[in-house]
């Protein structure tokens, strides 16, 4: 009898707590039916041409951010992306409203058990207590030196990332209880750039009634998963077989989560037990930044330049609003033509040609081309890195380092990102790019990976 009064006491807790996931989960989708997830937007923004795209009401984007992030990251999206988005979800690891949206609270329905216990979840606890004004400083993203992808160790160091892992259940499950119904759940992160009129073209060459599970694919801990900043696309039956595996063994796939440190591999794992295989769609789904993009590389067949674009990851809001400006006007051109194959799609080549190419016309400080060929130091400053490269007739780009004198250049053309070191100054052989741009051989039947 001694042994049995834990166990039941323990089943009689866990009743309990789910019987009190499924009341909240109730609660919201009222409060959804009173104040939808699909914000009314502004005057004027119902004239834009990218919220009318065929398609476009079967989909839900849900987007995850962080409290940490959330003021550096969200407003150039409620002003470029979401304004093409029918119907949305923005999730946090601190429920607000913020600039007139309303911010769901990620983590509620994950078990207390964790919640209140687990010290990953301490910046949360004290946000929840306090509000945003409980971060530090030095919790916040937009900072020096966080324009640049972190390393692990770096990302364990941070509060919000280390609570990530657990966010990722918990939206899925959350998402589909209060919007069962949609065909389609396209599921980004705060610096993700979602190219949606590519989206939509890509999803009308799938079957939704398929338990489609699609994005960038990484293989880690024997588990093939779709990489959660490259964006993660799922059709509703994926959606379904997901939260029915995860309310059935919800204890052993929270004991799995704290055990693990990734919350898209965790995902992964679950979607394959319950019989969810990911469909590898890279290089749509692309889990870089555009300036970090390979638009010379090749796989096989796969032609990076030719492929239709999904998504970038690591993107800065400026960046955000440039590309979202980029699309716009493309959709203007093509907005008549109804092909599905992906020929007619945004390719990364009209990326490059549109958006990187024009910003390799001048050299730029505090920058980083990804320069690799090595000249160590030089006595001549810019002027010689750059003769360095253009006595090199294959040269496409040099980079200098004011703080110390170290020359490098690259045979391959990559735009780059802001630099963390400031002393870095990039140029390009913008004559030579334009040259290999119109030797590149013509796209041929390059469409969309299903």
């Amino acid at each position: 009898m001694s042994s049995t009064k834990p166990r039941l006491l323990f089943s009689l807790a866990r009743v309990a707590f789910v019987a009190f996931v499924g009341v909240f989960l109730l609660v919201q989708v009222i409060s959804h039916t009173k104040k939808p997830a699909s914000v009314d937007l502004e005057a004027g923004d119902e004239d834009l041409r990218c919220r009318h795209l065929p398609g476009a009401e079967d989909t839900l984007v849900v987007m995850r951010t962080g409290v940490n992030e959330l003021a550096h990251k969200l407003p150039v999206h409620l002003e470029t992306t979401l304004r093409c988005y029918p119907h949305y979800m923005i999730f946090s690891d601190h429920g607000e409203d913020f600039q007139g949206q309303q911010i769901i609270d990620s983590l509620s329905t994950v078990n207390p058990k964790y919640k209140e216990n687990a010290p990953e979840f301490e910046m949360y606890r004290r946000v929840r207590e306090g509000g945003r004004d409980a971060l530090g400083g030095e919790e916040l993203t937009n900072k020096a030196g966080m324009n640049r992808h972190p390393s692990d160790e770096a990302k364990l160091a941070m509060g919000g990332w280390r609570v990530d892992k657990w966010k990722f259940l918990a939206v899925w499950n959350h998402t589909y209880h209060v919007h069962p119904d949609k065909k389609w759940y396209m599921f980004v992160e705060a610096d993700t750039y979602l190219f949606w009129s590519n989206l939509l073209r890509y999803q009308q060459a799938l079957d939704h009634t398929k338990p489609i599970y699609a994005g960038a694919e990484m293989f880690f801990d024997w588990t093939s998963f779709a990489h959660g900043g490259g964006g993660i696309l799922m059709s509703n039956p994926a959606m379904k077989r997901l939260v029915d595996e995860f309310t059935v063994h919800a204890d052993e796939w929270d004991d799995f989560t704290d055990r693990h440190w990734a919350g898209d591999i965790v995902l992964g794992r679950v979607l394959n037990a319950a019989g969810v295989v990911l469909t590898p769609a890279w290089p749509h789904f692309h889990p870089h930044a555009p300036g970090n993009d390979t638009y010379y590389w090749a796989d096989d067949d796969r032609r990076f330049w030719c492929y239709p674009a999904l998504s970038y990851h690591h993107v800065n809001p400026e960046v955000v609003r440039e590309l979202w400006g980029v699309e716009q006007k493309y959709i203007a051109e093509k907005h008549r033509q109804r092909d599905h194959t992906g020929r007619d799609a945004m390719k990364r080549r009209e990326i490059f040609m549109r958006y990187i190419f024009p910003k390799m016309e001048h050299p730029t400080a505090h920058w980083d081309n990804s320069c690799y060929d090595d000249h160590g130091e030089i006595s001549g400053g810019r002027e010689e890195c750059m003769a360095i490269c253009e006595r090199n007739p294959i040269c496409m780009q040099w980079r200098y380092d004011d703080t110390t004198s170290k020359c490098s250049t690259n045979n391959e053309p990559k735009w780059g990102d802001a630099a963390p070191n400031m002393g870095f100054f990039s140029g390009w052989m913008h004559s030579r790019i334009r040259t290999w741009i119109d030797e590149q051989i013509p796209c041929g039947n390059e469409g969309w990976i299903l």
